[in-house]
Protein backbone atom coordinates (compact mmCIF):
# COMPACT_ATOMS: atom_id res chain seq x y z
CA UNK A 1 0.00 0.00 0.00
CA UNK A 2 3.03 2.34 0.26
CA UNK A 3 4.92 1.18 -2.83
CA UNK A 4 4.39 3.26 -5.97
CA UNK A 5 4.86 1.94 -9.47
CA UNK A 6 7.88 4.22 -9.95
CA UNK A 7 9.82 2.10 -7.44
CA UNK A 8 9.99 -0.62 -10.11
CA UNK A 9 9.37 -3.34 -7.54
CA UNK A 10 7.58 -6.65 -8.06
CA UNK A 11 4.43 -5.17 -6.49
CA UNK A 12 2.82 -1.76 -6.11
CA UNK A 13 -0.29 -0.13 -4.67
CA UNK A 14 -2.26 0.37 -7.89
CA UNK A 15 -4.58 -2.65 -7.70
CA UNK A 16 -5.21 -2.02 -4.00
CA UNK A 17 -5.92 1.61 -4.84
CA UNK A 18 -8.63 0.67 -7.36
CA UNK A 19 -10.31 -1.63 -4.84
CA UNK A 20 -9.98 0.86 -1.99
CA UNK A 21 -11.31 3.67 -4.15
CA UNK A 22 -14.44 1.66 -5.01
CA UNK A 23 -15.04 0.76 -1.34
CA UNK A 24 -14.40 4.33 -0.24
CA UNK A 25 -16.94 5.77 -2.70
CA UNK A 26 -19.44 3.07 -1.75
CA UNK A 27 -19.05 3.76 1.98
CA UNK A 28 -19.13 7.54 1.56
CA UNK A 29 -22.14 7.25 -0.75
CA UNK A 30 -23.97 5.12 1.79
CA UNK A 31 -23.02 7.51 4.58
CA UNK A 32 -24.33 10.64 2.87
CA UNK A 33 -27.47 8.78 1.73
CA UNK A 34 -28.31 7.71 5.28
CA UNK A 35 -27.19 10.95 6.95
CA UNK A 36 -29.01 13.41 4.69
CA UNK A 37 -32.39 11.83 4.14
CA UNK A 38 -33.98 15.01 2.74
CA UNK A 39 -31.29 15.80 0.14
CA UNK A 40 -31.84 15.01 -3.51
CA UNK A 41 -29.38 13.15 -5.70
CA UNK A 42 -27.50 16.27 -6.82
CA UNK A 43 -26.72 17.37 -3.28
CA UNK A 44 -25.69 13.85 -2.31
CA UNK A 45 -23.24 13.73 -5.22
CA UNK A 46 -21.73 17.07 -4.21
CA UNK A 47 -21.31 15.98 -0.60
CA UNK A 48 -19.68 12.71 -1.64
CA UNK A 49 -17.34 14.47 -4.06
CA UNK A 50 -16.21 16.82 -1.31
CA UNK A 51 -15.33 13.92 0.99
CA UNK A 52 -13.41 11.80 -1.55
CA UNK A 53 -11.65 14.54 -3.55
CA UNK A 54 -7.86 14.72 -3.80
CA UNK A 55 -7.65 17.74 -1.50
CA UNK A 56 -9.50 16.00 1.33
CA UNK A 57 -7.59 12.73 1.10
CA UNK A 58 -4.22 14.47 0.75
CA UNK A 59 -4.98 16.56 3.82
CA UNK A 60 -5.60 13.37 5.80
CA UNK A 61 -2.44 11.75 4.44
CA UNK A 62 -0.33 14.81 5.25
CA UNK A 63 -1.76 15.04 8.76
CA UNK A 64 -0.80 11.41 9.38
CA UNK A 65 2.61 11.79 7.73
CA UNK A 66 1.89 9.07 5.16
CA UNK A 67 3.97 10.62 2.32
CA UNK A 68 7.10 10.00 4.43
CA UNK A 69 6.52 6.25 4.17
CA UNK A 70 5.92 6.07 0.42
CA UNK A 71 8.40 4.10 -1.63
CA UNK A 72 8.72 6.05 -4.86
CA UNK A 73 12.17 5.33 -6.31
CA UNK A 74 13.94 2.12 -7.20
CA UNK A 75 16.94 1.11 -5.11
CA UNK A 76 20.14 2.50 -6.66
CA UNK A 77 23.18 2.20 -4.37
CA UNK A 78 25.00 4.93 -6.26
CA UNK A 79 22.27 7.40 -5.44
CA UNK A 80 20.11 6.28 -2.54
CA UNK A 81 21.54 3.23 -0.83
CA UNK A 82 24.50 1.56 0.83
CA UNK A 83 26.83 -0.64 -1.14
CA UNK A 84 26.65 -4.30 0.02
CA UNK A 85 29.36 -5.02 2.59
CA UNK A 86 30.52 -1.40 2.71
CA UNK A 87 32.41 -0.37 5.89
CA UNK A 88 33.99 3.05 6.43
CA UNK A 89 37.18 3.67 8.36
CA UNK A 90 36.14 4.92 11.85
CA UNK A 91 38.32 8.03 11.56
CA UNK A 92 36.95 8.95 8.14
CA UNK A 93 33.40 8.07 9.26
CA UNK A 94 33.65 10.52 12.18
CA UNK A 95 34.92 13.25 9.87
CA UNK A 96 32.09 12.66 7.41
CA UNK A 97 29.58 12.84 10.23
CA UNK A 98 31.07 16.13 11.39
CA UNK A 99 30.76 17.46 7.84
CA UNK A 100 27.05 16.55 7.81
CA UNK A 101 27.16 14.05 4.94
CA UNK A 102 24.43 11.44 5.04
CA UNK A 103 25.66 7.87 5.43
CA UNK A 104 23.92 6.81 2.23
CA UNK A 105 26.45 8.89 0.29
CA UNK A 106 29.70 7.96 2.03
CA UNK A 107 30.71 5.38 -0.54
CA UNK A 108 30.90 8.13 -3.17
CA UNK A 109 33.54 9.94 -1.16
CA UNK A 110 35.52 6.86 -0.22
CA UNK A 111 35.60 5.57 -3.80
CA UNK A 112 37.66 8.57 -4.96
CA UNK A 113 41.42 8.66 -4.98
CA UNK A 114 43.25 10.56 -2.25
CA UNK A 115 40.02 10.85 -0.36
CA UNK A 116 41.84 11.67 2.88
CA UNK A 117 43.24 14.91 1.48
CA UNK A 118 40.27 15.81 -0.71
CA UNK A 119 37.52 14.69 1.60
CA UNK A 120 36.24 18.21 2.33
CA UNK A 121 36.10 19.09 -1.38
CA UNK A 122 34.35 15.82 -2.23
CA UNK A 123 31.82 16.27 0.54
CA UNK A 124 31.07 19.82 -0.54
CA UNK A 125 30.45 18.77 -4.13
CA UNK A 126 28.26 15.86 -3.10
CA UNK A 127 26.23 18.01 -0.72
CA UNK A 128 25.64 20.55 -3.46
CA UNK A 129 24.56 17.87 -5.89
CA UNK A 130 22.42 15.98 -3.37
CA UNK A 131 21.11 18.83 -1.28
CA UNK A 132 17.68 17.23 -1.14
CA UNK A 133 19.15 14.43 1.01
CA UNK A 134 19.99 16.81 3.88
CA UNK A 135 16.69 16.04 5.54
CA UNK A 136 16.87 12.29 4.95
CA UNK A 137 17.19 11.69 8.68
CA UNK A 138 13.61 12.89 9.01
CA UNK A 139 12.30 11.43 5.75
CA UNK A 140 12.86 8.01 4.28
CA UNK A 141 15.42 7.75 1.50
CA UNK A 142 12.74 7.32 -1.13
CA UNK A 143 10.66 10.26 0.02
CA UNK A 144 8.32 11.76 -2.53
CA UNK A 145 10.48 14.91 -2.57
CA UNK A 146 13.43 12.92 -3.89
CA UNK A 147 11.54 11.71 -6.93
CA UNK A 148 9.58 14.81 -7.84
CA UNK A 149 6.33 12.90 -7.32
CA UNK A 150 2.94 14.63 -7.05
CA UNK A 151 2.42 14.56 -3.29
CA UNK A 152 -1.33 15.16 -3.50
CA UNK A 153 -1.86 12.25 -5.87
CA UNK A 154 0.44 9.99 -3.85
CA UNK A 155 -1.28 10.85 -0.58
CA UNK A 156 -4.69 10.07 -2.06
CA UNK A 157 -3.42 6.80 -3.56
CA UNK A 158 -1.89 5.74 -0.24
CA UNK A 159 -5.16 6.35 1.64
CA UNK A 160 -7.16 4.37 -0.94
CA UNK A 161 -4.60 1.55 -1.05
CA UNK A 162 -4.62 1.28 2.75
CA UNK A 163 -8.41 1.01 2.71
CA UNK A 164 -8.08 -1.73 0.10
CA UNK A 165 -5.51 -3.56 2.24
CA UNK A 166 -7.71 -3.41 5.35
CA UNK A 167 -10.64 -4.62 3.25
CA UNK A 168 -8.78 -7.65 1.93
CA UNK A 169 -7.17 -8.73 5.19
CA UNK A 170 -9.81 -7.74 7.74
CA UNK A 171 -13.02 -7.45 5.74
CA UNK A 172 -15.45 -4.57 5.35
CA UNK A 173 -15.77 -3.92 9.10
CA UNK A 174 -12.01 -3.49 9.45
CA UNK A 175 -11.95 -1.12 6.47
CA UNK A 176 -14.81 0.93 7.90
CA UNK A 177 -13.13 1.16 11.31
CA UNK A 178 -9.94 2.34 9.60
CA UNK A 179 -11.97 5.01 7.79
CA UNK A 180 -13.47 6.07 11.12
CA UNK A 181 -9.94 6.37 12.51
CA UNK A 182 -8.93 8.55 9.54
CA UNK A 183 -11.74 10.98 10.45
CA UNK A 184 -12.76 11.56 6.83
CA UNK A 185 -15.96 13.01 8.31
CA UNK A 186 -15.14 15.74 10.83
CA UNK A 187 -18.22 15.10 12.97
CA UNK A 188 -17.00 13.07 15.95
CA UNK A 189 -20.38 11.39 16.33
CA UNK A 190 -20.36 10.15 12.71
CA UNK A 191 -19.34 6.61 11.88
CA UNK A 192 -19.10 4.47 8.76
CA UNK A 193 -20.37 1.52 10.77
CA UNK A 194 -23.84 1.72 9.21
CA UNK A 195 -25.64 -0.80 11.42
CA UNK A 196 -27.21 1.95 13.52
CA UNK A 197 -28.54 3.88 10.51
CA UNK A 198 -30.95 1.42 8.87
CA UNK A 199 -33.79 2.81 6.75
CA UNK A 200 -37.09 1.04 7.35
CA UNK A 201 -39.31 2.68 4.72
CA UNK A 202 -39.46 5.45 2.14
CA UNK A 203 -43.06 6.60 2.54
CA UNK A 204 -43.11 10.40 2.67
CA UNK A 205 -46.60 10.78 4.15
CA UNK A 206 -47.65 9.85 7.67
CA UNK A 207 -51.36 9.81 6.76
CA UNK A 208 -53.39 6.69 7.47
CA UNK A 209 -53.93 6.08 3.75
CA UNK A 210 -50.21 6.04 2.83
CA UNK A 211 -49.70 2.30 3.34
CA UNK A 212 -52.84 1.56 1.32
CA UNK A 213 -51.58 3.78 -1.49
CA UNK A 214 -48.27 1.92 -1.62
CA UNK A 215 -50.18 -1.36 -1.85
CA UNK A 216 -52.36 0.06 -4.63
CA UNK A 217 -49.39 1.20 -6.74
CA UNK A 218 -47.64 -2.12 -6.11
CA UNK A 219 -50.60 -4.23 -7.29
CA UNK A 220 -51.76 -1.94 -10.12
CA UNK A 221 -48.31 -2.15 -11.74
CA UNK A 222 -47.94 -5.90 -11.12
CA UNK A 223 -44.70 -5.42 -9.21
CA UNK A 224 -44.98 -8.93 -7.80
CA UNK A 225 -43.96 -10.11 -11.27
CA UNK A 226 -40.93 -7.83 -11.13
CA UNK A 227 -39.95 -9.50 -7.86
CA UNK A 228 -40.11 -12.86 -9.68
CA UNK A 229 -37.85 -11.46 -12.42
CA UNK A 230 -35.14 -10.34 -10.00
CA UNK A 231 -35.49 -13.27 -7.60
CA UNK A 232 -36.11 -11.16 -4.52
CA UNK A 233 -39.30 -10.50 -2.52
CA UNK A 234 -39.38 -7.15 -0.74
CA UNK A 235 -40.30 -7.05 2.91
CA UNK A 236 -41.26 -3.40 2.54
CA UNK A 237 -42.95 -2.73 -0.78
CA UNK A 238 -42.36 1.02 -0.57
CA UNK A 239 -38.72 0.49 -1.55
CA UNK A 240 -39.75 -1.24 -4.76
CA UNK A 241 -42.46 1.30 -5.51
CA UNK A 242 -39.94 4.12 -5.21
CA UNK A 243 -37.38 2.25 -7.34
CA UNK A 244 -39.71 2.06 -10.35
CA UNK A 245 -41.07 5.62 -10.09
CA UNK A 246 -39.70 7.99 -12.75
CA UNK A 247 -39.51 11.73 -11.86
CA UNK A 248 -42.27 12.39 -14.41
CA UNK A 249 -44.71 9.96 -12.78
CA UNK A 250 -47.95 11.36 -11.43
CA UNK A 251 -49.48 8.01 -10.46
CA UNK A 252 -47.38 7.67 -7.31
CA UNK A 253 -48.04 10.33 -4.67
CA UNK A 254 -46.76 8.50 -1.62
CA UNK A 255 -43.03 7.94 -2.27
CA UNK A 256 -40.27 9.96 -3.87
CA UNK A 257 -38.92 9.11 -7.35
CA UNK A 258 -36.03 6.69 -7.85
CA UNK A 259 -33.19 9.24 -8.00
CA UNK A 260 -31.95 8.83 -4.42
CA UNK A 261 -32.09 5.04 -4.67
CA UNK A 262 -30.28 5.25 -7.99
CA UNK A 263 -27.46 7.19 -6.29
CA UNK A 264 -27.07 4.46 -3.66
CA UNK A 265 -27.48 1.59 -6.11
CA UNK A 266 -24.79 3.04 -8.38
CA UNK A 267 -22.30 3.04 -5.48
CA UNK A 268 -23.19 -0.53 -4.46
CA UNK A 269 -23.02 -1.84 -8.03
CA UNK A 270 -19.70 -0.12 -8.74
CA UNK A 271 -18.11 -1.61 -5.61
CA UNK A 272 -19.36 -5.15 -6.13
CA UNK A 273 -18.44 -5.20 -9.83
CA UNK A 274 -14.96 -3.92 -8.97
CA UNK A 275 -14.65 -6.73 -6.41
CA UNK A 276 -15.72 -9.29 -8.99
CA UNK A 277 -13.14 -8.14 -11.53
CA UNK A 278 -10.44 -7.88 -8.86
CA UNK A 279 -11.23 -11.46 -7.82
CA UNK A 280 -11.08 -12.81 -11.35
CA UNK A 281 -7.35 -12.45 -11.94
CA UNK A 282 -4.32 -11.05 -10.16
CA UNK A 283 -2.88 -10.20 -13.58
CA UNK A 284 -5.49 -7.55 -14.37
CA UNK A 285 -3.89 -4.12 -14.38
CA UNK A 286 -5.78 -1.15 -12.91
CA UNK A 287 -6.44 0.05 -16.46
CA UNK A 288 -7.99 -3.26 -17.45
CA UNK A 289 -10.07 -3.38 -14.27
CA UNK A 290 -11.35 0.12 -15.06
CA UNK A 291 -12.17 -0.80 -18.67
CA UNK A 292 -14.18 -3.87 -17.69
CA UNK A 293 -15.97 -2.06 -14.87
CA UNK A 294 -16.84 0.87 -17.11
CA UNK A 295 -18.35 -1.51 -19.65
CA UNK A 296 -20.43 -3.36 -17.06
CA UNK A 297 -21.84 -0.36 -15.19
CA UNK A 298 -22.36 2.07 -18.08
CA UNK A 299 -25.87 3.13 -18.98
CA UNK A 300 -25.93 1.20 -22.28
CA UNK A 301 -25.19 -2.10 -20.53
CA UNK A 302 -27.72 -1.55 -17.76
CA UNK A 303 -30.39 -0.46 -20.25
CA UNK A 304 -29.87 -3.71 -22.19
CA UNK A 305 -30.16 -5.62 -18.93
CA UNK A 306 -33.45 -3.87 -18.17
CA UNK A 307 -34.89 -4.85 -21.55
CA UNK A 308 -33.49 -8.39 -21.43
CA UNK A 309 -35.24 -9.19 -18.14
CA UNK A 310 -38.32 -7.10 -19.00
CA UNK A 311 -37.84 -4.54 -16.24
CA UNK A 312 -38.85 -1.73 -18.60
CA UNK A 313 -42.46 -2.96 -18.45
CA UNK A 314 -42.69 -1.94 -14.77
CA UNK A 315 -41.29 1.58 -15.02
CA UNK A 316 -43.89 4.10 -13.84
CA UNK A 317 -43.72 7.36 -15.82
CA UNK A 318 -45.80 9.98 -17.63
CA UNK A 319 -43.60 11.09 -20.49
CA UNK A 320 -44.44 10.44 -24.15
CA UNK A 321 -40.93 11.29 -25.31
CA UNK A 322 -39.47 8.72 -22.93
CA UNK A 323 -41.95 6.14 -24.21
CA UNK A 324 -40.87 6.79 -27.81
CA UNK A 325 -37.20 6.58 -26.82
CA UNK A 326 -37.72 3.24 -25.06
CA UNK A 327 -39.68 1.82 -28.01
CA UNK A 328 -36.96 2.85 -30.47
CA UNK A 329 -34.25 1.42 -28.23
CA UNK A 330 -36.03 -1.93 -27.96
CA UNK A 331 -36.55 -2.03 -31.73
CA UNK A 332 -32.91 -1.31 -32.50
CA UNK A 333 -31.79 -3.74 -29.82
CA UNK A 334 -33.81 -6.47 -31.56
CA UNK A 335 -32.22 -5.51 -34.89
CA UNK A 336 -28.71 -5.87 -33.44
CA UNK A 337 -29.33 -8.97 -31.36
CA UNK A 338 -27.17 -11.19 -33.58
CA UNK A 339 -24.24 -8.77 -33.89
CA UNK A 340 -21.02 -10.23 -32.51
CA UNK A 341 -19.59 -6.83 -31.67
CA UNK A 342 -22.71 -5.44 -30.12
CA UNK A 343 -20.95 -3.84 -27.18
CA UNK A 344 -21.92 -0.49 -28.68
CA UNK A 345 -25.21 -0.14 -30.56
CA UNK A 346 -24.90 1.81 -33.78
CA UNK A 347 -27.23 2.58 -36.64
CA UNK A 348 -25.20 2.66 -39.84
CA UNK A 349 -26.44 5.10 -42.47
CA UNK A 350 -23.82 4.22 -45.06
CA UNK A 351 -20.26 2.96 -45.30
CA UNK A 352 -18.69 6.22 -44.17
CA UNK A 353 -21.15 7.42 -41.49
CA UNK A 354 -22.31 5.73 -38.31
CA UNK A 355 -24.77 7.06 -35.74
CA UNK A 356 -24.86 6.01 -32.12
CA UNK A 357 -28.42 5.48 -30.98
CA UNK A 358 -29.91 7.21 -27.96
CA UNK A 359 -30.10 4.90 -24.96
CA UNK A 360 -32.84 5.88 -22.49
CA UNK A 361 -31.05 6.83 -19.28
CA UNK A 362 -34.18 6.00 -17.30
CA UNK A 363 -33.70 2.27 -17.94
CA UNK A 364 -30.19 2.20 -16.49
CA UNK A 365 -31.25 4.41 -13.60
CA UNK A 366 -34.12 2.04 -12.83
CA UNK A 367 -31.74 -0.94 -12.61
CA UNK A 368 -29.46 0.93 -10.19
CA UNK A 369 -32.47 2.08 -8.15
CA UNK A 370 -33.70 -1.52 -7.82
CA UNK A 371 -30.23 -2.54 -6.62
CA UNK A 372 -30.29 0.27 -4.06
CA UNK A 373 -33.79 -0.75 -2.95
CA UNK A 374 -32.74 -4.37 -2.45
CA UNK A 375 -29.72 -3.24 -0.44
CA UNK A 376 -31.88 -1.19 1.93
CA UNK A 377 -34.71 -3.69 2.20
CA UNK A 378 -32.29 -6.53 3.00
CA UNK A 379 -30.90 -4.57 5.97
CA UNK A 380 -27.86 -3.54 3.92
CA UNK A 381 -26.84 -7.07 2.99
CA UNK A 382 -24.24 -7.14 0.24
CA UNK A 383 -24.73 -10.90 -0.12
CA UNK A 384 -28.41 -10.64 -1.01
CA UNK A 385 -27.77 -7.60 -3.18
CA UNK A 386 -25.10 -9.47 -5.12
CA UNK A 387 -27.49 -12.39 -5.67
CA UNK A 388 -29.90 -9.97 -7.37
CA UNK A 389 -27.13 -8.39 -9.45
CA UNK A 390 -25.93 -11.84 -10.48
CA UNK A 391 -29.42 -12.80 -11.63
CA UNK A 392 -30.01 -9.53 -13.47
CA UNK A 393 -26.64 -9.40 -15.22
CA UNK A 394 -25.97 -13.10 -15.69
CA UNK A 395 -25.74 -12.92 -19.50
CA UNK A 396 -23.41 -9.92 -19.39
CA UNK A 397 -21.15 -11.50 -16.77
CA UNK A 398 -20.98 -14.78 -18.71
CA UNK A 399 -20.03 -12.92 -21.88
CA UNK A 400 -17.22 -11.31 -19.91
CA UNK A 401 -15.70 -14.76 -19.43
CA UNK A 402 -14.76 -14.92 -23.11
CA UNK A 403 -14.06 -11.32 -24.08
CA UNK A 404 -13.35 -7.86 -22.78
CA UNK A 405 -14.82 -4.91 -24.71
CA UNK A 406 -12.33 -2.31 -25.82
CA UNK A 407 -12.39 1.46 -25.61
CA UNK A 408 -12.51 2.34 -29.30
CA UNK A 409 -10.86 5.76 -28.99
CA UNK A 410 -7.93 4.48 -26.94
CA UNK A 411 -7.55 1.42 -29.17
CA UNK A 412 -7.40 3.64 -32.25
CA UNK A 413 -4.64 5.76 -30.72
CA UNK A 414 -2.72 2.63 -29.71
CA UNK A 415 -2.92 1.09 -33.19
CA UNK A 416 -2.46 4.14 -35.39
CA UNK A 417 -0.53 6.55 -33.19
CA UNK A 418 -1.55 9.99 -32.01
CA UNK A 419 0.33 11.73 -34.82
CA UNK A 420 -1.72 10.07 -37.56
CA UNK A 421 -5.20 10.74 -36.12
CA UNK A 422 -7.25 13.93 -36.12
CA UNK A 423 -10.77 14.38 -34.75
CA UNK A 424 -12.96 17.19 -36.04
CA UNK A 425 -15.91 17.83 -33.71
CA UNK A 426 -19.14 19.69 -34.35
CA UNK A 427 -21.48 20.06 -31.34
CA UNK A 428 -25.22 19.37 -31.68
CA UNK A 429 -27.38 22.21 -32.98
CA UNK A 430 -31.16 22.48 -32.76
CA UNK A 431 -32.41 18.97 -33.51
CA UNK A 432 -29.23 17.91 -35.31
CA UNK A 433 -26.95 15.40 -33.53
CA UNK A 434 -23.31 16.01 -32.73
CA UNK A 435 -20.94 15.11 -35.56
CA UNK A 436 -17.35 13.94 -35.26
CA UNK A 437 -15.17 13.28 -38.30
CA UNK A 438 -12.01 11.22 -37.78
CA UNK A 439 -9.12 11.49 -40.22
CA UNK A 440 -6.75 8.54 -40.22
CA UNK A 441 -3.62 8.59 -42.34
CA UNK A 442 -3.98 6.64 -45.63
CA UNK A 443 -7.73 6.10 -45.06
CA UNK A 444 -10.87 7.94 -46.07
CA UNK A 445 -12.41 10.07 -43.30
CA UNK A 446 -15.38 8.59 -41.45
CA UNK A 447 -18.09 10.30 -39.42
CA UNK A 448 -19.79 9.48 -36.16
CA UNK A 449 -23.11 10.89 -35.00
CA UNK A 450 -24.51 11.00 -31.48
CA UNK A 451 -26.47 12.97 -28.91
CA UNK A 452 -23.21 14.57 -27.73
CA UNK A 453 -19.58 14.81 -28.85
CA UNK A 454 -18.40 12.01 -26.56
CA UNK A 455 -20.89 9.52 -27.99
CA UNK A 456 -20.25 10.64 -31.57
CA UNK A 457 -16.49 10.35 -31.07
CA UNK A 458 -16.85 6.78 -29.83
CA UNK A 459 -19.01 5.92 -32.86
CA UNK A 460 -16.49 7.46 -35.27
CA UNK A 461 -13.55 5.68 -33.63
CA UNK A 462 -15.33 2.33 -33.82
CA UNK A 463 -16.08 2.79 -37.51
CA UNK A 464 -12.45 3.80 -38.15
CA UNK A 465 -11.27 0.58 -36.49
CA UNK A 466 -13.66 -1.42 -38.67
CA UNK A 467 -12.34 0.31 -41.77
CA UNK A 468 -8.81 -0.68 -40.80
CA UNK A 469 -10.02 -4.23 -40.24
CA UNK A 470 -8.74 -4.36 -36.68
CA UNK A 471 -11.91 -3.92 -34.64
CA UNK A 472 -12.32 -6.86 -32.34
CA UNK A 473 -13.16 -7.71 -28.77
CA UNK A 474 -10.05 -7.58 -26.65
CA UNK A 475 -9.27 -10.95 -25.10
CA UNK A 476 -7.44 -11.11 -21.77
CA UNK A 477 -5.16 -14.12 -22.33
CA UNK A 478 -6.26 -15.60 -25.60
CA UNK A 479 -9.68 -17.08 -26.32
CA UNK A 480 -11.48 -18.62 -23.38
CA UNK A 481 -14.39 -21.01 -23.35
CA UNK A 482 -17.54 -19.73 -21.79
CA UNK A 483 -18.14 -21.06 -18.34
CA UNK A 484 -21.61 -22.07 -17.16
CA UNK A 485 -20.86 -20.31 -13.87
CA UNK A 486 -20.22 -16.68 -13.17
CA UNK A 487 -16.84 -16.09 -11.48
CA UNK A 488 -17.31 -15.62 -7.76
CA UNK A 489 -16.48 -12.44 -5.91
CA UNK A 490 -14.00 -12.50 -3.02
CA UNK A 491 -16.18 -13.06 0.06
CA UNK A 492 -13.97 -10.90 2.23
CA UNK A 493 -14.96 -7.88 0.17
CA UNK A 494 -18.17 -8.31 2.15
CA UNK A 495 -16.92 -9.60 5.51
CA UNK A 496 -14.34 -11.84 7.19
CA UNK A 497 -10.66 -12.46 6.47
CA UNK A 498 -9.01 -13.07 3.14
CA UNK A 499 -5.31 -13.77 3.49
CA UNK A 500 -5.13 -17.55 3.91
CA UNK A 501 -1.85 -19.45 3.39
CA UNK A 502 -0.42 -16.42 1.56
CA UNK A 503 -2.83 -16.64 -1.35
CA UNK A 504 -6.24 -15.25 -2.17
CA UNK A 505 -9.29 -17.45 -1.72
CA UNK A 506 -11.59 -16.89 -4.70
CA UNK A 507 -14.91 -18.33 -3.64
CA UNK A 508 -18.13 -17.05 -2.12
Amino acid sequence: AFTLRSSNDEFDLERLEVLGDAFLKFSIGEYVFLSFMDDHEGNLSLKRSGLVCNKTLYGLAKKLGLPNFLQTGKLDPKVNGFLPGFIANPTIAKKLCDLGLNGNLWHQVLSTKDYVKLVKICVYKILCEFDKYRQSQEHCVSSCLAGGIDLKACGREAIQALIGAYLLVGGSKAARRFMDWLRIVENKDSSFMSDARIVNKTIMSTEYWAEREVSRVYHSNCLDRLEDEIGYTFNNKSFLVQAVTHPSAIQNKVTDCYQRLEFLGDAVLDYLITGLIYSRSKQYTPGKITDIRSHLVKNETLAKVAVTVNLHKYLVYSNSKLQASIDRFIELLDDHVDDEDNDELNCEEDTEVVEDIEVPKALGDMVEAIIGAVYLDSQQSLHQTWNVIEKLMSSVLLDLQSAIPINCIRKLYEVVGSGDIEFECKPPEDKEPARVTVYVKDFKPVKGLGKNIRVAKQAAAKLALKKKGIFQIKRPNGPLKKSPKIPKIIPELLTGRLLINNHFTLFW
